[in-house]
């Protein structure tokens, strides 16, 4: 390696003392493969590119490079000197890849699968910015990327000069611009233009696209529609994608991207994020990226096919079924359990199967026109609370898994959610912290303000409450997770904890054991936690909760408002 050094040494000083963007390609040499042992090798060598004109970028520095094995191309420039949009394109005998348009894009050229051989790329430089960019390219080598779950977290109150994504939109196009094959994505939202550029790239370089959302984005005038990053002409479907809207009795609310699915190379990924500004930027939100699980990745392909083939707006039967429901699409994803690398997973698709059973056991729920007594006896397994004019009573439990993996928690609950209205869910958080486990909670304050949120029930019960201010309070920025850790377990998925959630939504849950991603998520959330208590934010008051919590809490028949006596517990 230090002799590769020497032999690049007047590469460098040569191609700095260049100014002359026609002359012939730089030569950057040869990457081979790496290991994880190996040192990683790089390359750093200044670009120049004159500005766009009439619409079309200025061609810049051309380099070319032998690879055998996977590179990340990056740039950076001095903000005093040159901050304009520039993008990389690199051209291989077989494969044409090319970045975003921005300040400071990159690229992932993953390893080719040609025997051995190193294949080479030219790589240029291309301005779309009123003048002419300076800065440097950096070519460097990856080590392959081992099997098991990795978390990226975003940063939207990371420091002011950081950026609010953190990893998290450069690690999803990274992932996007791998595909040689094929790319799966089904996404509620999708609006960011370095995603919706990176989806086009891999369309028009001979990748399959394929794209399922919700129908609302069929149309360009419902204000929940993303239709021009969609279905319009400079949208994924205007280059080449395939895009389908998915019709369903509730929302298509799955968040995955599945990359070359039945090859060595698939990688998987889902989360809490829509691919929005705001999603990747400003809630707080995260996605996990899963290698080496192919039997996981077969069950997510499986239920891909399935929502093309049953749910896609023009190829319902509307003499069966005209919604995407559990009566007329099957269910063909096997739940696992499925190894990746030393972390377990299973899966949930939502509306066929129940992820809040596995959360919280079963039950039974049962419309009233009067409360039922017995659910004010103490510590009972059912909770009736005011429904419109009726109650909606809740027995929980109901089955021989009591609580489910609520129930069996033995040291914490660990919950940060943007939506939870299940009642038996917060009942097994509160039966859990009367058993002393550790039970925190963090909610959206966007969302805890709706009237069936149940922060208030628990909170009036002793749970440690918090909720979110992100952004001073402000509506546009919220707690987007969607992870409740219990024990070394995570559950964690595209789903608010909701009878929606469950029982009308296209959604996608999963539940992981071990490899250490208990711990990840605990010392988010513990972070999460700090973050709050430093703009002074506190755990919720359980006296005030109790009086807004829809429970008649003391027995005496009056709820909330109408109980002089609403502070007093159960």
């Amino acid at each position: 390696m230090q002799l590769r050094s020497l032999l690049l040494l007047p590469l460098l000083l040569s191609v700095a003392c260049a100014a002359d963007t026609a002359s012939a390609p730089t030569d950057l040499g040869d990457f081979p493969a790496i290991g994880k042992a190996d040192a990683v090798i790089r390359v750093d060598v200044p670009f120049e590119a004159p500005s766009s004109r009439d619409g079309e970028p200025g061609h810049g520095s051309l380099f070319v490079f032998r690879t055998c094995g996977s590179l990340a191309v990056t740039t950076s420039q001095d903000r005093a000197l040159s901050w304009e949009r520039i993008q990389l394109v690199a051209e291989s005998p077989i494969y044409r890849r090319r970045s975003w348009r921005g300040r400071a894009p990159h690229l992932a050229v993953p390893a080719e699968r040609t025997a051995g051989e190193c294949v080479e790329y030219q790589l240029e430089v291309l301005n779309w910015g009123d003048v002419t960019a300076y800065g440097t390219l950096h070519v460097e080598t990856e080590p392959p990327a081992e099997a098991g779950v990795e978390v990226v977290f975003n940063q939207p109150d990371g420091p002011a000069e950081g950026d609010p994504s953190g990893e998290l939109r450069s690690r999803v196009i990274d992932a996007i611009q791998s595909a040689r094959q094929s790319l799966d994505l089904a996404m509620y939202g999708l609006e960011d233009a370095a995603v919706v550029e990176a989806l086009c790239n891999a369309a028009e370089a001979g990748v399959n696209v394929r794209v399922v959302t919700d129908d609302a984005s069929e149309d360009p005038d419902n204000s929940r529609s993303y239709y021009p990053f969609l279905f319009g002409p400079d949208g994924a479907a205007g280059c080449g994608a395939r895009v389908e809207a998915v019709r369903s009795n509730g929302l298509m609310h799955d968040k995955f991207l599945l990359v070359d699915a039945g090859t060595p190379d698939a990688l998987l990924v889902t989360g809490s994020t829509n691919l929005t500004t705001a999603g990747l930027e400003r809630n707080h939100n995260h996605m996990l990226f899963i290698r080496g699980a192919s039997e996981l990745m077969d069950s997510f392909q499986a239920e891909m096919d399935q929502l093309l083939r049953h749910c896609a707006s023009e190829r319902l039967d509307h003499r069966r079924c005209g919604e995407c429901t559990p009566s007329c699409v099957e269910n063909r994803s096997a739940e696992g359990p499925f190894m990746a690398g030393d972390t377990e997973t299973r899966i949930y698709f939502s509306p066929s199967d129940d992820p809040l059973r596995v959360l919280r056991g079963d039950v039974l729920t049962v419309r009233m026109d009067a409360p039922d007594p017995s659910c004010g006896a103490e510590d009972p397994d059912c909770i009736c609370r005011i429904s419109g004019r009726r109650y909606s009573c809740d027995y929980c439990a109901q089955g021989d898994g009591g609580y489910g993996l609520i129930g069996s928690a033995s040291s914490r609950v660990l919950m940060s959610m943007y939506s939870s209205t299940d009642q038996c869910f917060a009942l097994g958080l509160i039966r859990a912290a009367e058993r002393g486990v550790e039970v925190t909670t963090i909610w959206d304050f966007v969302k805890a303000g709706s009237r069936y949120s149940r922060d208030d029930f628990v909170c009036g019960q002793g749970v440690t409450t918090y909720i979110s201010n992100w952004g001073g309070g402000s509506a546009q920025v919220r707690n987007h997770n969607k992870t409740v850790v219990i024990d070394d377990l995570v559950f964690d998925g595209s789903m608010n904890l909701s009878a929606s959630g469950v029982r009308n939504n296209n959604e996608n849950s999963l539940l992981l054991r071990g490899g250490g991603v208990a711990d990840v998520f605990a010392g988010y959330l513990a972070s999460e936690v700090a973050l709050l208590e430093a703009s002074g934010v506190v755990p919720q008051d359980p006296d005030t909760c109790r009086c807004r919590d829809l429970v008649d809490n003391d027995g005496d028949g009056l709820f909330d408002a109408d109980d002089p006596d609403c502070d007093t517990g159960l």
